[in-house]
């Protein structure tokens, strides 16, 4: 498990190619820019914030917004777009 600065720079380093992503229901969603969102208690993968917002924990207790996605087969678009259309629970880990 990584920190929530670590996954900040990943998807920086990652963008364009070989890209920073998760699964959802066995879609895979690349993740263009992300933010760190402060302290949670939540175990690393867990979805702690999706209404408006995708935040999910990370290790050490920090957490990362998740502000621009990419669904497979789909556009860029932000997080809060996204869930519009598909909807996460809190509590999903991904």
């Amino acid at each position: 498990a990584k920190t929530a600065s670590e996954i900040c720079n990943a998807v920086r380093g990652f963008y364009s190619w070989p890209c920073a992503y998760f699964f959802l229901d066995g879609k895979r969603i690349k993740v263009i820019k992300a933010a760190e969102a402060g302290k949670v208690n939540a175990a690393p993968g867990t979805v702690t914030e999706s209404s408006g917002r995708l935040v999910v924990a990370c290790a050490g207790g920090t957490s990362v917004s998740l502000e621009t996605v990419q669904p497979e087969s789909s556009r860029p678009m932000s997080a809060g777009q996204m869930l519009c259309g598909r909807p996460i629970a809190c509590g999903t880990v991904i």
